[in-house]
Order: structure tokens, then sequence, then C-alpha cells
């Protein structure tokens, strides 16, 4: 197995982000990701900022982020997504849905502007942003990182809840199929 991430839960009560500090309850997962165009970059360009995110595996989606925190935490409108949907909504609320390259970082959530250890994982098989209406205060109050970012990159979460830790890793086992595609190529 590969690790990707490892991590204690997060159990201060204020946490440092892009505009300043946030309180929140923990205990919480929560994890490093930036934000880029899709653009087919390989490699995190320099001095991306490092958002926090909820790592939600009851959210069903890729990731979510109030508009705001797009544009002031991660330097990004939605028409920089590539939008593949405008003016959805969700409980009352209207959203979009927007194409990004999402780059989870292999060490725990340290602050915005703290240069990662080791170079971030893009995840490639999930892109998609769903980019929630600023109406009221942000909601989500941080990004939602889901299940189907974990999922769709054959990602397994291992949480000790016993130990408050957690640990995100890919397995080096070939499923049957994918063993037939390396193998024909």
């Amino acid at each position: 197995m590969s690790t990707i991430l490892r991590g204690p839960f997060f159990g201060k009560t204020t946490i440092v982000v892009p505009s300043g500090r946030l309180d929140l309850r923990p205990p919480k997962i929560i994890v490093g990701i930036s934000l880029t165009p899709a653009d087919g970059e390989n490699s995190l360009p320099q001095g991306v900022i490092t958002l926090p995110a909820i790592l939600d595996t009851g959210f069903n989606r890729t990731l979510e982020i109030d508009e705001r925190h797009l544009f002031k935490w991660a330097g990004l409108r939605k028409e920089h997504l590539d939008l593949s949907a405008k003016d959805r909504f969700h409980e009352a609320r209207r959203y979009a849905l927007g194409v990004a390259n999402i780059w989870l970082h292999r060490t725990p959530y340290a602050g915005p502007r703290t240069p990662p250890a080791r170079p971030p994982l893009l995840l490639e098989d999930s892109p998609q942003v769903r980019v929630m209406a600023p109406i009221g205060k942000p909601n989500p109050r941080l990004p939602l990182l889901g299940l189907m970012a974990l999922v769709n990159n054959k990602l397994q979460l291992s949480i000790d809840g016993e130990n408050s830790h957690f640990r995100i890793y890919k397995s080096l086992r070939l499923s049957l199929s994918d063993f037939y595609r390396e193998l024909v190529g």
C-alpha cells in the first residue's frame, strides 16, 4: 500500500484559512487541497494557495465550495472552471457545476501558505466542483471533499477512532481488469 496522507483528526476549535480564522466544532478530518483551472497541468503551479477541506464521506459528490471561498481563497472565478451546468438548485440554493484540477496535499493541513513537503496528488478522475451561490453566510463553511473523490481515484480511507487518526492510501494491487489493461496497453 502506498500512503497518500495520514494525520490526526483536527482537534482545535479554530482553523487558519486564507482570509483569517474560522471557528470549528471538532473532531473533523481536514485535508489540504488546491484548485487550478483544468488545463492539463501535471504538477501544481508555484504560489497556489492551500485550502482546508473537510473530508466528508457522507457527501456523495467530489467537491463543494461556496463561490466566495472559490474567489477569495483560491483566486478563481466560477467561470474559470469550464462550467458544465449553471443555475441548478439544491435545497432552494443555486449552484453551478464546473471542472477543475483538484490537488490533494500529502501532508495534514497546516495553513494556506505552508509550502507542501511533498508534491500533491492530482485527483485526475474527480474534476467536478459544485460551486454554491453566495447567499447569507458561506455554506459550506469549509469546502467539502466528498466520497466520490476517493472512490473515483481508487483511494482507500482508514479511520482509527480510538487514536483519532486517519490514513488515505492507494492499494498497490491491481484489479483483474486493470491488470489486463496494463498488460495490453
